[in-house]
């Protein structure tokens, strides 16, 4: 069995946090300052964009990620 493989759904603590932070920069931020600022493994937060992504929580541009308004 390849449980290492599952993909476990996303803290949604760490989804909040993505949203605050997102909320405080009225500029785009790139996932590596978003990493920097929630001390996050990058693996975490990617799955953690792509879900609000998903959801159209977020949005993705050339110079980062944004709230979708």
């Amino acid at each position: 069995e390849l449980a290492a493989a599952r993909i476990e759904p996303q803290d949604p603590g760490l989804r909040q946090q993505v949203v605050d932070a997102l909320c405080r920069h009225p500029a785009p931020l790139t996932q590596q300052q978003l990493r920097a600022a929630l001390k996050v493994r990058n693996q975490l937060l990617t799955t953690a964009l792509h879900e609000l992504l998903a959801e159209n929580k977020i949005s993705r541009s050339n110079g980062g990620w944004t709230i979708t308004r």
